[in-house]
Formats: C-alpha cells, sequence, structure tokens
C-alpha cells in the first residue's frame, strides 16, 4: 500500500465516522436545541475550519517528510532526475550497488585525472573539471545511499 491509498483509506473513514456522528448529533439537538439551525451553522463553521487546519498540518507534514526522506514529490512519480543524472555522469544504471558506482567513479577518476592529460592546458582543463563533475556525482550518489532514497 502507498501513501496515497494510505490516505485515501484515512479520508473514507473520516468521512463515514463524520458522517455518522453528525447524524447521531443532530437527532440529539433537534430535541434539546430551541435554535437548532443557529447551533447548527455554528458547528458546521467551527467544524470547517478544525478541517482545513488539520488538512494545512498533514498536509504540511507530508511534504516535509517527503522532502526530507524522498526529495520531494517528484521521486513519487518515478526515479530522482538530479540522481539519474548523476548515474548518466558515471555511465551507470539507475539504481546500481554504491560498491558498483565506487569502483566506476576510481576507473573514470584515472582516466580523467589531470595528471594524466597534460599535454595542452586546455586539456587539462577539462580534464580537471570533468574529474570534479565526477567526483560531485558520486557524493551525490553516496549522500541519497546513506539518507536511504535508494
Amino acid at each position: 500500500m502507498n501513501i496515497f491509498e494510505l490516505g485515501r483509506r484515512i479520508l473514507d473513514t473520516a468521512k463515514q465516522q463524520r458522517k455518522s456522528l453528525w447524524e447521531d448529533f443532530e437527532h440529539e439537538w433537534e430535541q434539546v436545541a430551541p435554535h437548532w439551525e443557529n447551533v447548527k451553522r455554528g458547528i458546521r463553521t467551527r467544524g470547517t475550519l478544525l478541517r482545513n487546519q488539520v488538512s494545512n498540518e498533514v498536509i504540511n507534514w507530508l511534504e516535509q517528510e517527503l522532502r526530507v526522506s524522498m526529495k520531494g514529490w517528484r521521486v513519487l512519480l518515478g526515479q530522482d532526475p538530479d540522481l539519474e543524472t548523476a548515474y548518466r555522469m558515471l555511465e551507470m544504471p539507475y539504481g546500481s550497488e554504491l560498491k558498483a558506482v565506487k569502483q566506476q567513479w576510481r576507473e573514470l577518476l584515472k582516466q580523467y585525472h589531470p595528471d594524466r592529460n597534460m599535454s595542452t592546458p586546455q586539456q587539462q582543463a577539462i580534464a580537471t573539471q570533468k574529474s570534479q563533475h565526477l567526483t560531485a556525482a558520486y557524493h551525490q550518489i553516496a549522500k541519497a545511499f546513506r539518507e536511504h532514497r535508494l
């Protein structure tokens, strides 16, 4: 069961409970309160305010949890584009194990190390930039593993 199905179940259950509670409450108050319509209007207003407050708090909590644990809503829709780019930079398939990623990173660093590409200053600059990008990509993937996002 994913988080949307869980949310849908909670919402459906809450609606059913609210309806039955409201019917019971309405039946009781019709007998007791002489100005039932005013009481009912006040309860509905307070109920709406409470529902909106709770809804906003739940939505804020969900967004915060998703931001922390899964880096936003886009991850729910598929692969994280930032990590996908990092894997492509390291020439690895998305979701490869960290050990394999580290080994590939080291191999690519050997290939693009600035000391091995010193024939021209332009090649050395390109190699430096490429090795920096490779290192950033590896650290991004390693961080995702540490945060259990992969």
